[in-house]
């Protein structure tokens, strides 16, 4: 959707007259956010944070990348949000929490969460109706895989192959790939495919159905994510993001090579992954010191 959303503003500066150069800066600025917010999991305007950008441009920032470069990615994201919000795709404009030259302080970057918290968060759903076994089974997927929603929407029932612990993420793209999943993420699955099997049998079905029996939609895997994250007192810690970068920096951590952990996340760069490290540096040398 972004990406649709970066060419109409473009096109609507061009007929504001806005001049060939600054349009080409413009476009640069957005579509370098944009691969930004694909690898962070976002997929529409609304699910950006002020904490998000801040985060950005402070990578941008530690990659030696000067202030006036920065004050123009800025405003080019406020001007971007405005037109989105006059056109009613947006209630917020993220851009608006920045400004040239500010420090980004800690309590304005992006958490990722900690173990403790996503115990929490799982420990939410019910599993003793299919809605919340399904929720629970959803919540294990995100914060082990750290699949976007948008790809755990359209996963279905064939994408689960419980004999190697695999799973099947975008099959009919060409960006096809296969994550592995823990034992015990595995017999949680078992417990969910027997009962989705029963009310939904044929092996195209969606593998996380809405009440209407199709796939939810990548929105309701969003909603569903906060609702849990509200119940367990994390409230705007908890996101799909946030939960995509749990399973980035736990996988690093675990000393899985940063090439291995870039491609099973689908990141078209290796930049997200240095923000990770990094702040996974900066953690463990906050508690030495």
């Amino acid at each position: 959707m972004l990406d649709k959303e970066i060419e109409e503003y473009l096109d609507y500066r061009r007929r504001g007259g806005l001049g060939e150069s600054s349009l080409s800066a413009y476009r640069a600025d957005l579509m370098h956010f944009l691969q930004f917010a694909v690898d962070m999991g976002c997929a529409e305007a609304e699910e950006i944070s002020g904490s998000m950008l801040s985060y950005y441009l402070d990578s941008r920032r530690r990659d030696g990348i000067g202030e006036r470069t920065i004050a123009r990615q800025i405003s080019c994201l406020r001007g971007f949000y405005r037109y989105l919000i006059r056109g009613g795709r947006s209630r917020h404009n993220p851009a608006d929490e920045l400004r040239a030259g500010q420090e980004i302080s800690e309590p304005h970057s992006v958490r990722i969460p900690g173990r403790r918290e996503i115990e929490r968060l799982i420990a939410q759903p019910d599993p003793s109706s299919f809605a919340g076994l399904r929720d629970q089974t959803m919540l294990r997927i995100l914060c082990e895989s750290g699949v976007r929603a948008g790809e755990l929407a359209a996963m279905q029932l064939q994408d689960v192959d419980l004999r190697i612990l695999l799973l099947t993420v975008n099959r009919e793209n060409p960006d096809v790939r296969t994550l592995p999943v823990s034992g015990e993420t595995g017999r949680v699955l078992t417990d969910y495919l027997r009962a989705a099997s029963i009310l939904f049998p044929s092996r195209q079905a969606p593998l996380f159905p809405g009440r209407s029996g199709l796939r939810m939609s990548r929105q309701n895997i969003w909603k569903t994510v906060c609702k849990y994250a509200r119940q367990a007192g994390l409230g705007n810690i908890i996101t799909p993001s946030s939960l995509r970068l749990y399973a980035a920096a736990a996988s690093l951590q675990d000393g899985i090579d940063p090439e291995t952990v870039r491609i099973r996340m689908g990141y078209e760069s290796d930049y997200v992954i240095r923000l990770i490290q990094k702040q996974i540096g900066q953690q463990a040398e906050w508690r030495r010191s």
